[in-house]
């Protein structure tokens, strides 16, 4: 019993010993890489505090926590798309009307009629940049049931 306890007690010291020598390894290490991150630093001129406050966008971009996932999250956001696309059309409908008024010269104001157009362009380009962003999200079966609505002869009544 003594022999096995001076054994143990000896393997000890000298696991301590080489976890010494080798947590002295990786300190060194770090110290060189941290030597070398800063002599690119100073390199580049970027200041310091715009990299910290990016570090901190990147940390907490990259720490949020996942989105919940849910069986209706998927055709809730299919239904956002479609409706998406119907205020889309809606509105295609009223630059199309707004380009008629134009080309029969039947408006008041030629600056006016303009702007609306220029508004509703803005519209449309908002909404296809909503729409490509709620596709980009969907599955693979969430993308299926776009299409079999978007090709759905009621909901285009």
């Amino acid at each position: 019993l003594y022999t096995i306890d001076t054994q143990v007690h000896h393997l000890g010291a000298e696991s301590l010993l080489k976890l010494g020598k080798w947590m002295e390894r990786k300190w060194r290490a770090c110290q060189a890489c941290k030597f070398d991150a800063l002599t690119v630093l100073e390199t580049v001129g970027i200041e310091s505090d715009i990299l910290q406050s990016e570090w901190k966008a990147q940390l907490k971009e990259q720490t949020k926590p996942l989105t919940k996932q849910s069986n209706s999250l998927g055709s809730k956001a299919v239904k956002d798309i479609v409706s998406l696309m119907t205020t889309k059309a809606e509105l295609i409908k009223e630059l199309d009307s707004l380009n008629d008024m134009l080309l029969q010269n039947n408006y008041d104001d030629l600056s006016d009629l303009m702007s609306l157009q220029r508004a509703v362009l803005a519209k449309i380009a908002d909404l296809n940049v909503s729409i490509a962003k709620k596709q980009d999200v969907l599955g693979i079966n969430d993308q299926a049931d776009l299409k079999k609505l978007v090709n759905n002869k009621f909901l285009q009544v």
